[in-house]
């Protein structure tokens, strides 16, 4: 049995906030990870945990977003910007007939 092993840990990056939900492409190149971002509770610091929006419309608590992590590099090519509360996902292959 092939043994897991963290390949690489992504740190202080946003747009990893709160990881709820992914999705690997059909060629294996890209995975696509969804994230929530909610509120944190007292105590917690928001700026270690929560993706601050590109823009401010006031309460960005809940701006959801999906990031492309290239699985060759291991690194984030693309964060993208959601309505609130990103969360599960699944990737499908649409075949031409």
């Amino acid at each position: 049995m092939e043994k897991r092993a963290i390949a690489k840990v992504i740190e202080g990056v946003e747009g990893l906030a709160q990881p709820h939900g992914s999705a690997a492409s059909p060629d294996g190149r890209y995975v696509y990870i969804s994230q929530r971002n909610l509120a944190m509770p007292d105590g917690h610091s928001k700026e270690d945990h929560v993706y601050h929006a590109r823009y401010d419309f006031g309460d960005n608590a809940h701006v959801g977003t999906v990031v492309v992590l290239d699985m060759e590099s291991k690194e984030i090519v693309k964060v993208i910007e959601t309505e609130e509360y990103a969360s599960g996902m699944g990737a499908a292959v649409i075949r031409n007939r």
